[in-house]
């Protein structure tokens, strides 16, 4: 899954979790969120619960 369309579907929340991917996406990718974070796209608030998009913005070059 792709970045982009993973923050279109989540865009209007302001927090989500693990359960709310799975039960959009439920062969989602657990590593996705790791390789988010390290790039920065998404910031976890608790452990294995809850996340939130860090940057409301994604600019492209």
């Amino acid at each position: 899954m792709q970045f982009i369309e993973f923050k279109n579907y989540f865009n209007p929340y302001q927090v989500f979790s693990i359960k709310d991917i799975e039960k959009e996406y439920p062969k989602f990718n657990k590593m996705n969120l790791i390789a988010w974070q390290k790039k920065k796209y998404i910031i976890k608030i608790r452990r294995r619960q809850l996340f939130y998009f860090l940057n409301k913005t994604i600019f492209s070059i």
